[in-house]
């Protein structure tokens, strides 16, 4: 089969065959031309095996398994940037900006704890 046309949107590439059946390609795996020539000489010859496409429930629970990972990230540079205003404060050397940025950063934490919660 070869291909028709070659449309880019947001996230993939949209390759239309002759005939018009067409498949979708992350953008993550044409990262050059070198590699769109490469990967068309695969779909022509028929060897390339492109993804399936994921059902939206598919979608979702990568994407709720992605944004845990986020919070995840986050709960750990919260707590590491709560290291030195705690500091601070056990050494009875606090000013205000470091119970300050301990009460925001408290206040995120909670806000992302109840996020996630709400994702697994």
């Amino acid at each position: 089969m070869n291909i028709q046309s070659l449309s880019e949107g947001n996230e993939f590439f949209k390759v239309t065959y002759e005939g018009g059946d067409s498949l979708y390609l992350g953008k993550a795996q044409i990262d050059s031309d070198e590699r769109f020539e490469e990967i068309k000489a695969l779909i022509d010859s028929g060897e390339y095996q492109p993804f399936v496409p994921m059902s939206p429930e598919e979608i979702e629970k990568l994407s709720n398994e992605k944004r845990v990972f986020e919070i995840d990230k986050r709960l750990v540079e919260i707590d590491l940037e709560s290291v030195r205003p705690l500091r601070a404060i056990q050494n009875a050397t606090q000013k205000t900006a470091d119970t300050d940025k301990l009460s925001e950063l408290d206040t995120e934490a909670a806000q992302l704890r109840a996020e996630r919660a709400g994702l697994v």
